[in-house]
């Protein structure tokens, strides 16, 4: 992992706190006006764009984001809501905050500060813990006394920005899980970049997620589709390098409760409950459930 020298890039870094566990990304871009002026051909006649450089700013900035730019650390941060459940003393709470650090935040953000070494880069790169579906079946307590605690951690142990604590670390709802799905993977496969309206609408990639907690779908309707379910669309937009912007109205849906780990607890649930003749009475017998999962299992169930 080579950290990155200080230059005029802009940079940022996202936890995503699954219910499984917390993974950190880091991601860095060209400063948008410098790409401009780059781009820019510059002749007697005055500034114009030469055909290469139209075509160039007619694309969203490139985001750069390394393959070992991420770490993860289990289990998922909703873990402590159940563990420190219903503590509320001051003793209670400052521990509660240690182990948090100690044992989730303090790993994602050392691996960062190791990519971003520069300590001005990190005054100006925004930080954001962004959970999911695991903190979403905690009570709401629970969620607060978590969201509270991680931000005043972040601001108080780290040089990164965070100017509002309630637009940088949140629990976000399944539809917004889902948008952020759908962008990335359209963002990777290339599918905003040179694109008409009609264009967009018939290559787009639907995108579906079952994880940990939940399931999400999100994709791009046809227009004739968009025209009848208006009021249930989310209107997306996007800005190129050269300032116009790029809109689409998507659909999504979400499930909680209905991720891999919850649907496999919820059967193995079931079949607890399940009388069975050959046992006299199952509730006298304790069911313990391990399940083992490879990256080669994990592999063979991802589509692309």
């Amino acid at each position: 992992m080579k950290p990155i020298a200080s230059s005029d890039s802009n940079y940022g870094i996202v936890i995503d706190a699954g219910s499984s566990g917390s993974r950190i990304h880091v991601y860095q871009w060209a400063n948008p006006e410098k790409t401009q002026k780059k781009l820019l051909h510059k002749n007697k006649g005055g500034e114009e764009y030469n055909r290469q450089s139209k075509g160039e700013l007619a694309m969203l900035p490139e985001i750069i984001h390394k393959k070992d730019w991420n770490k993860k650390t289990s289990p998922g941060i909703s873990s402590f809501g159940y563990k420190y459940e219903g503590k509320t003393s001051k003793k209670e709470l400052k521990k509660f905050a240690e182990d948090l650090w100690e044992n989730h935040l303090e790993d994602l953000v050392e691996f960062a500060e190791k990519i971003i070494p520069d300590k001005n880069d990190q005054l100006n790169t925004p930080i954001f813990l962004l959970a999911t579906a695991g903190m979403r079946l905690l009570k709401p307590k629970d969620q607060t006394k978590i969201l509270n605690t991680s931000c005043h951690l972040l601001k108080k142990k780290t040089h990164f920005k965070i100017p509002e604590c309630e637009n940088h670390v949140d629990v976000i709802n399944g539809d917004t899980e889902g948008l952020y799905g759908w962008l990335a993977l359209n963002y990777l496969l290339d599918q905003f970049n040179g694109n008409s309206q009609s264009e967009k609408q018939r290559n787009s990639f639907g995108f579906m997620d079952m994880g940990g907690a939940s399931t999400q779908i999100a994709f791009l309707p046809s227009e004739k589709e968009s025209i009848r379910h208006f009021d249930d669309l989310y209107k997306i937009n996007l800005r190129t390098l050269d300032g116009k912007d790029l809109a689409s109205d998507i659909f999504v849906s979400s499930w909680l409760g209905f991720g891999a780990n919850e649907a496999r607890r919820r059967h193995f649930e079931n079949l607890k409950k399940q009388q069975k003749p050959q046992l006299l009475n199952p509730d006298d017998y304790d069911f313990e459930i391990e399940m083992v999962i490879t990256k080669n299992a994990l592999k063979a169930c991802t589509l692309y």
